[in-house]
């Protein structure tokens, strides 16, 4: 093999593993702002009910859900049975 190949291969092997990143469609899921405070406060995670917005990605089934408000947290969420639990603790 070429000497360059394998420094190549050598020193980027991420590369070769590495999935393709996607852009995923979001739409937004209407609660109230009581609802939401509900969520957060249960859930032990500080976060504004004001403007905090659910979101869940477009086209799926799951009931995967992300609270989404003016701080730089994203809070992953689960609804069974009209109960939320966070997913990213």
């Amino acid at each position: 093999m070429n000497k360059k190949i394998i420094f190549f291969l050598c020193c980027f092997p991420v590369i070769l593993f590495a999935k393709d990143i996607t852009a995923n469609a979001f739409i937004e899921i209407k609660i109230s702002t009581e609802e939401l405070q509900k969520i957060c406060v249960k859930n032990q995670k500080i976060c504004d009910a004001d403007s905090g917005r659910l979101w869940k990605i477009k086209g799926t089934k799951e009931s995967i859900y992300y609270v989404i408000d003016s701080s730089p947290t994203l809070l992953k969420i689960e609804k069974i049975k009209n109960k939320y639990n966070i997913l990213n603790v």
